[in-house]
């Protein structure tokens, strides 16, 4: 996305998408970049009604309290054409989750850094667009794994993903919620707190781990960065060991079972204990 001269906060930003809704395309939205008010304690959340937003403007929107769907829903209510979220914690932002059919605006989030400086350039006006891949990408989509040998494959898609040491079998790991948000609860869809295989040949399902402890609402959660552990000298049976945030173990890709765990307590955010404090175990 990027914020036009003259203002101060002029220049082109990264940002990343959302699960719902649809993408930018490369022409893009352009328009007046305006924060929200939703006459709340804090406002410029977005967790209500939004108070006085111009028809077809840009919504800037702060990251917190509720989802981002809602978030979205609200500013699209209003008539906002695109939704720009600035994250509440540093770092690169992810892929915003949720689902919701009826969103028809796109909306992309930008880091705790880009979102104040371009808060300090208000008023501005602004563009969310894409950026074209290029024909041959310089790294994939994020912690994906491959080996040599047989198999000779990768992995572009999701958050990460492994093989086994044969060859034989993918291990595909999502990030639901972009690795922020409490996507392990008891409540949380199931297909958020599972492992999938693959036939890495043929790409049919070989089997898969539903996570079996439920995190509570305030653990961010994942299934992150593989490390493949050959259980047998013949490697005819293996095992895979993911380790997600604030939770390690070791599934068998055929017959999933837990040999294994690591299940420490939620960190706490100073600034805010009824809020997602991010950290703890991102690989092994």
């Amino acid at each position: 996305m990027t914020i036009d001269a003259p203002s101060a906060a002029a220049g082109t930003y990264g940002a990343s998408g959302a699960a719902f809704g649809p993408a930018p395309d490369e022409a893009g939205i352009a328009g007046n970049v305006v924060p929200v008010n939703d006459g709340s304690a804090l406002p410029t959340e977005g967790c209500g009604p939004l108070v006085g937003f111009p028809a077809g403007a840009i919504a800037l929107v702060d990251r917190g309290t509720c989802g981002f769907v809602q978030k979205v829903s609200n500013a699209q209510a209003a008539g906002a054409t695109a939704v720009i979220i600035a994250n509440n914690v540093s770092g690169v932002p992810g892929t915003m989750g949720g689902t919701d059919p009826t969103i028809t605006i796109p909306a992309v989030m930008v880091s705790q850094a880009d979102g104040a400086t371009i808060k300090a350039g208000l008023l501005a006006t602004g563009r969310v667009s894409s950026t074209p891949l290029p024909e041959i990408p310089d790294r994939s989509c994020h912690d994906t794994g491959a080996i040599l040998g047989d198999a000779m494959k990768s992995v572009t898609i999701g958050h990460s993903a492994g093989f086994t040491w044969d060859g034989e079998v993918l291990i595909f790991g999502h990030e639901p919620g972009g690795g922020g948000q409490a996507q392990c609860q008891a409540t949380s869809p199931l297909v958020n707190r599972t492992l999938f295989f693959f036939d890495a040949d043929t790409g049919a399902p070989a089997g898969s781990f539903v996570d079996p402890r439920p995190q509570t609402s305030l653990e961010n959660c994942t299934w992150h960065n593989y490390n493949v552990v050959p259980r047998t000298s013949d490697m005819s049976c293996l095992r895979q060991l993911p380790v997600r945030h604030q939770r390690g173990r070791l599934p068998d890709a055929g017959n999933a079972f837990e040999v294994a765990y690591a299940d420490p307590a939620p960190l706490v955010n100073p600034d805010n204990p009824a809020a997602i404090e991010l950290g703890d175990d991102w690989s092994t």
